[in-house]
């Protein structure tokens, strides 16, 4: 039920969720025409990662995508940027945690290099060594 008829009469419309009668005019503009209450619609947005996420009409099958303009008019110009705001911090706390596990991911590798070249470097002595007593072994024989 888009309810887009009615409006034109000035009717009173339901909203599409929760049922509740919606004044003509009141109710946010979707570009799918579904009827939501500010409320529904509201909350189906805050429950959301309305910064970094696309969303959707909450309307059942429907796909439609908000706006940004359609988000921020819905939860508020202070909500939004206060929650954009968390949302940055959140992601260069994450990025700095990322750089971190890297970092002792790359001294790990650099160790496990280091022992490895150890281990070659002893095993070539050794095998030098092992050789030049053979050589010997084979000068002295004759």
């Amino acid at each position: 039920d888009h309810g887009a008829g009615d409006e034109s009469r000035g009717s009173t419309l339901r909203c599409g969720l929760c049922f509740a009668p919606v004044p003509s005019g009141s109710a946010p503009e979707l570009d799918c025409k579904h009827t939501l209450c500010r409320s529904c619609l509201q909350q189906h947005l805050l429950a959301a990662d309305f910064v970094r996420g696309v969303l959707r009409c909450p309307s059942p099958g429907c796909s439609t995508s908000l706006s940004v303009a359609q988000v921020r008019a819905s939860v508020g110009e202070e909500v939004y940027e206060k929650r954009r705001a968390a949302t940055v911090e959140e992601d260069a706390a994450f990025a700095r945690q990322m750089a971190e596990e890297l970092a002792r991911e790359d001294a790990a590798a650099e160790e496990r290099l280091e022992r490895e070249r150890f281990a070659r470097e002893q095993w070539e002595r050794e095998f030098l060594a092992t050789q030049a007593r053979e050589g010997a072994e084979v000068v002295a024989a004759a």
